[in-house]
């Protein structure tokens, strides 16, 4: 495939916690009006490295083709008075780039449709180091930013399912031992108290499958907020207790419409152990005790613990992005 020239907008679109489902619905109707001119490379949903996301890739012959195209979709009546207005109530952010094919690779789209498939989006500054490509892993396109963030590489991944992502992380990373997950959750102001309310009273249900190795609320940087880290096996282990969650019909019914309708945004990311280091947990619980995260950039030299300080993990990132879905374009 020539992609000389070739213009690849990224969209990345977060949605309102509580919308999640009906943009999906919303979407999937609507789908046949966005593809009818332009070509898809691909539309994801967030699984890890964010959530309540959809990402999606949109290739075009130049600038010149793409600002047709968008025009004649703005023109498209049903897409203006059928989709657009109860696409923006939605949507809490959205975010685009512009990228161009990095010079000496390809884009490659022909390989065989899997559901279980996994892609992994890897943004970088700078050029990407020159990595051994695994036959397990396939590397659907090397981009470039032009418009967007500059001086940028992005690298998109596709995997034949997640265990496979996981494994070849591992190896770029040199880790080994179980993976953590680093979740937080934005309350929407004065819905604290529903928030708590719901946790309190339901919780139970999601620690039937697994338990955190803690919960906090932020009390300095950033406000209502709640910070909790989950320890599984491995990738493996988390989709099946996330499987089994929404398959649940007490948890889907009795916690998340409350929660949802509570929060403003959901993150989340996915941790190792550093090199080096253990886990930490032998200490006496206190109501008066304080946890400070940090999220220093590498390579970080730490200055001598005190005696009133105790660390209990030092991990490091393993995921940028992660999507996952049917790996199918919609069709009417």
């Amino acid at each position: 495939m020539s992609t000389k020239g070739t213009v690849v907008e990224l969209r990345i679109y977060e949605l309102k916690p509580e919308y999640f489902k009906p943009f999906l619905e919303l979407i999937e109707k609507h789908w046949h009006i966005r593809c009818a001119d332009s070509k898809s490379l691909g539309f994801w949903i967030s699984d890890l490295g964010g959530i309540n996301e959809v990402i999606h890739m949109w290739q075009y012959d130049s600038l010149i083709d793409r600002a047709l195209k968008r025009k004649k979709l703005l023109e498209n009546k049903e897409w203006q008075k059928g989709f657009l207005p109860k696409f923006f109530p939605m949507c809490s952010k959205m975010t685009n780039a512009l990228l161009s094919v990095t010079e000496g690779s390809k884009l490659t789209t022909d390989f065989t449709q899997s559901s279980p498939a996994v892609y992994e989006l890897q943004i970088c500054e700078g050029q990407y180091p020159q990595e051994k490509v695994y036959s397990s892993e396939f590397l659907v396109g090397r981009f470039t930013g032009v418009y967007g963030p500059i001086n940028t590489e992005y690298l998109l991944f596709r995997y034949i399912d997640g265990n496979t992502a996981f494994n070849h992380a591992l190896q770029r990373n040199q880790e080994k031992g179980p993976v953590y997950e680093l979740r937080t959750y934005s309350v929407q102001p004065g819905k604290f108290a529903q928030f708590m309310d719901v946790m309190v009273k339901k919780f139970d249900i999601r620690l039937r499958y697994s338990q955190p190795m803690g919960y906090w609320n932020t009390e300095v940087g950033g406000l209502f907020q709640v910070v909790h880290i989950w320890e599984y096996e491995s990738l493996g282990e988390r989709a099946k207790i996330r499987q089994s969650l929404a398959k649940d019909h007490q948890w889907q019914s009795e916690f998340l419409p409350d929660f949802l309708s509570s929060t403003s945004r959901l993150e989340n990311e996915i941790l190792v152990l550093s090199p080096g280091t253990s886990l930490c947990t032998d200490f006496q619980p206190s109501d008066s005790a304080v946890y400070a995260l940090r999220s220093l950039p590498l390579p970080t030299t730490f200055a001598v613990l005190s005696d009133e300080e105790q660390l209990v993990a030092r991990f490091s990132g393993l995921f940028t992005n992660s999507y996952q879905g049917e790996d199918k374009e919609w069709e009417e």
